[in-house]
């Protein structure tokens, strides 16, 4: 390994894909890393709303990649004190699993995507009449709910029962 001028250790240059791949492995590190902070700090202190919320985050990044991840967030939320915190960080989840389903492709899916957006969509709305003073959360991601959809016309309601896709196929 080389180092600049500083002292600070430089990657190789290999080329622009092993930065790449450099970069994703610390990505994953870095989010392995913090489940296993907030698992952590929840097991001494099981009501400390922001690790719970960080959780639920760091869960929601993994649905695309993790077929359990949605049903840890969703049950990593049970725990969640205040009804505001019940309605909107699961509008989060739902949001989120239709994002990463529709990133991921394939046939099948636009029906289960548009539900999923739907259901976000009617947690926000619901966590907007929840919501604390000056707390505009619930509304924006309504309206980045919205906006997915209006650009995404080709997704609808479904119309065939159709086994639920899995993510991280």
């Amino acid at each position: 390994m080389d180092e600049d001028i500083h002292g600070t250790l430089l990657l190789p240059d290999k080329g622009f894909g092993s930065r790449v791949a450099a970069f994703q492995a610390s990505e994953t590190c870095h989010l392995i890393l913090q489940l296993s902070i907030c698992r952590d700090i929840l097991e001494v202190d099981p009501a400390n709303r922001q690790a719970r919320i960080s959780l639920v985050f760091a869960l929601t990044d993994e649905i695309h990649e993790e077929s359990g991840a949605f049903a840890s967030a969703m049950e990593a939320m049970s725990g969640l004190e205040t009804e505001y915190d019940r309605t909107y960080y699961p509008g989060i989840a739902w949001e989120r699993r239709a994002k990463a389903s529709y990133a991921a492709g394939g046939v099948g899916r636009g029906g289960y995507i548009y539900d999923w957006t739907v259901r976000a969509l009617h947690l926000f709305g619901a966590a907007e009449h929840l919501r604390p003073a000056g707390n505009d959360d619930a509304i924006l991601r309504w309206n980045a709910c919205v906006r997915f959809l209006d650009r995404h016309k080709e997704l609808g309601p479904k119309t065939e029962e159709a086994p639920e896709p899995i993510l991280s196929e």
